[in-house]
């Protein structure tokens, strides 16, 4: 079953003359949101939290452990008088989802829940670039029936999660270009709702929206209001938080910060766009290898980590290399700051890894080509999440329908 992947959107207050029955869901969705977003916490401290009585939040939660979805353990020892009140903490013993990560050189599939938590995963080094789409659907639905087929008798696979790297349509899917997969109007989603069944429902959405949606719920942008997230490999991408809230234009086509032009010079690199000198052409990997004198690799990222060492290791013409690239991303950076005003730019990819050797080029092209109040308010941070960032982006779209509506719970029907 094919879905919209931000077709849902945060849990609204309960109104005036709503019925008892959405009240309920609409307080289940809060308690249960508190424990996915803020960790194991006691029945006192969800009372203190929502403002709800005690024997409601006892009744919630013996609700929500009933879907599945949470399970509770030993009190807190608080040392003070009284009762100590029980733990309530995510389960995976009941419902879980699948996240995707489909990168040009591997596919990652795992399981996870309720908790942002991923407990099981199979990666595989695979070279997507220009392969035929049909192939890397095959693989794909191959390592999903394997991972699938390893869940345990109790547990239920509600959804699955798709990153995909390329300017994905948000309502169903489709995937208009992925540059970097050689892919072009290709029905990712309703391909692989197709192998699923209906009884699983699936969402797609591009790889950095995701990454940037991770980051600011559990990585180095939580607490973050206001940040752009750039993803990097052979392509660069990028997702935008304004307000607590990720952009995605009309369509579900914005963030694609990899195309914004920063070189019109004779130089210019040419992007698999179909452009020259756009931002990704000029920092993703394969610039840096040529930077460095080295010949495109089906191990990029082998190749992409030896770079970077050399560097630590004292190397001073690698050095200067992903400095280059550190001024190269700041030009582009630069517009960022002055059209949005970021509170923080989260660098995830190989961006994270060089971030040491990059911030000097970064910190130079801002200082230059934005405004001082804009500049001074912003921080540049590698990414937390790391290589997970698009991975745990995928889990949080496969669960906010149950994040939403916990009664949905496939447990809860069983």
């Amino acid at each position: 079953m094919l879905a919209s992947a931000f077709m849902v959107g945060p849990a609204r207050e309960a109104t005036k003359g709503a019925t008892r029955d959405s009240l309920r869901r609409h307080n289940l969705a809060t308690v249960l949101r508190r424990v996915h977003r803020g960790g194991p916490q006691s029945r006192s401290a969800l009372t203190a939290a929502t403002g709800l009585n005690r024997s409601t939040i006892g009744a919630l939660v013996a609700e929500l452990v009933e879907c599945g979805l949470v399970e509770e353990g030993e009190p807190e020892a608080t040392g003070s008088a009284g009762r100590p009140s029980p733990l309530v903490r995510a389960s995976t013993d009941h419902v879980v989802a699948a996240a995707v990560d489909i990168g040009t050189k591997w596919l990652t599939v795992a399981i996870g829940g309720i908790g942002g938590t991923l407990v099981t995963r199979v990666h595989r080094e695979t070279n997507n670039d220009g392969r035929p789409y049909e192939e890397t659907i095959a693989e794909l639905c191959d390592l999903l029936d394997e991972v699938v087929g390893d869940l345990l008798p109790t547990q239920h696979l509600f959804a699955v999660g798709i990153a995909a790297p390329g300017v994905v349509r948000a309502h169903d899917g489709f995937v208009h270009f992925a540059p970097n997969l050689g892919w072009r109007e290709v029905n990712l989603g309703a391909d692989l709702a197709a192998h699923l069944g209906d009884d699983i429902v699936v969402f797609v959405a591009n790889e950095a929206h995701l990454g940037a949606r991770a980051e600011h719920l559990r990585g180095a942008g939580a607490g973050v209001e206001d940040l752009i997230y750039l993803s990097s490999e052979i392509g660069v991408g990028g997702g935008t938080i304004i307000a607590g809230r990720l952009q995605l234009g009309a369509d579900g086509y914005s963030g694609e910060i990899g195309h914004i032009p920063v070189n019109t010079g004779p130089d210019a690199t040419s992007c698999r766009c179909g452009s020259v000198g756009c931002l990704e052409a000029e920092t993703g990997a394969l610039a840096l290898l040529a930077l460095t004198g080295h010949q495109h690799t089906d191990h990029l990222s082998d190749a992409v980590r030896g770079i970077i060492a050399t560097a630590a290791a004292g190397d001073e013409d690698v050095q200067r290399s992903l400095h280059e690239i550190g001024v190269r991303l700041g030009r582009g950076l630069a517009g960022m700051v002055n059209l949005l005003n970021p509170r923080r730019i989260v660098l995830g990819g190989y961006f994270a890894d060089a971030f040491e050797f990059l911030a000097a080029g970064i910190d130079a092209e801002l200082a230059q080509h934005t405004l001082s109040p804009s500049r001074s308010g912003v921080t540049i941070v590698p990414a937390a999440l790391q290589e997970d960032s698009a991975l745990l982006g995928a889990l949080e779209i496969a669960l906010e329908p149950l994040l939403l509506d916990p009664a949905r719970s496939p447990a809860a029907a069983a």
